[in-house]
């Protein structure tokens, strides 16, 4: 993991040498590289970026920029949602008769 972290900061490291901007798919790697690293705040910063980055005028409507922001938020934001499910009331089964 420690490698696709490197990859993917390298990568947005050459774009911005480049002079291009930010691109969605190097965000939403990074912030989930960083979660799954347990690098919470990273994953958070990169995440915040990229919900910065799809709002713009290039990326608004881009299908792919929202795929990748919709997993990577799941991923990270959702956590917590799922961790409740499994840890809350359990549903309640109806009886047959």
């Amino acid at each position: 993991m420690f490698d696709a972290l490197a990859a993917v900061t390298r990568a947005a490291d050459l774009r911005t040498q480049a002079g291009q901007p930010a691109h969605p798919t190097d965000l939403a790697i990074l912030a989930m590289t960083h979660f799954k690293l347990g690098h919470g705040d990273g994953a958070r910063a990169a995440l915040g970026r990229l919900r910065e980055l799809i709002q713009e005028k290039e990326w608004a409507e881009d299908a792919d920029a929202k795929a990748l922001f919709k997993e990577a938020a799941e991923l990270i934001e959702g956590q917590g949602k799922v961790e409740e499910k499994k840890e809350g009331k359990p549903e309640e089964k109806s009886e047959r008769k």
